[in-house]
């Protein structure tokens, strides 16, 4: 490190614009895959491996990777849905955020966020605040964000009302 003499004086101004300037901290820029854990921020967190073939409903109240292969719908509304890149889901999807790295055929329902990454392949009506589509992706379907409410209203109805079909049965 260079010092500079200051000397104090009529060029005081001058001078001090000489001396070396403490960095100004710019903020970090994150990484995708900081982001991706900012997504998942709840402690607790389940993943169904590669190995894994689910055919039928699925509900989950903490946030899922899904690496496997899913047929049917996915239910997580207070938590994040991450279709990895082996995984492949054909159906709907209802979540808080929904990240696709894989492959998806249906709709993907997210109160805050769906984002398909490069390399996901994506086949569906997607219903969401935010949308962001990598250029690498490929997406074939239609977006729909003003009709949110509406989506998010019509499934927390059909899950009461399985869950008062499911009790019934006990």
């Amino acid at each position: 490190m260079t010092v500079f003499p200051v000397v104090m004086g009529r060029n005081d101004a001058i001078t001090q614009k000489c001396l070396p300037q403490p960095r100004k901290k710019e903020p970090r820029r994150r990484s995708r895959a900081c982001a991706l854990v900012s997504f998942c921020d709840n402690l607790s967190m389940t993943t169904l491996g590669k190995s894994i073939v689910v055919r039928g409903e699925l509900r989950a109240s903490e946030d899922l990777t899904v690496e496997g292969r899913i047929d049917g719908p996915i239910s997580c509304e207070h938590g994040s849905v991450v279709v990895s890149a082996s995984a492949h889901v054909n159906g709907k999807i209802i979540a808080r955020d929904i990240i696709v790295f894989g492959r998806t055929a249906g709709q993907l329902i997210a109160a805050d966020v769906v984002d398909i990454r490069p390399e996901a392949t994506v086949s569906g009506q997607v219903i969401s605040k935010r949308f962001i589509l990598d250029a690498k992706a490929q997406f074939n379907g239609r977006v729909a964000p003003q009709q949110l409410e509406a989506a998010l209203g019509v499934a927390r109805y059909v899950e009461r009302g399985r869950e008062a079909a499911s009790r019934a049965e006990t």
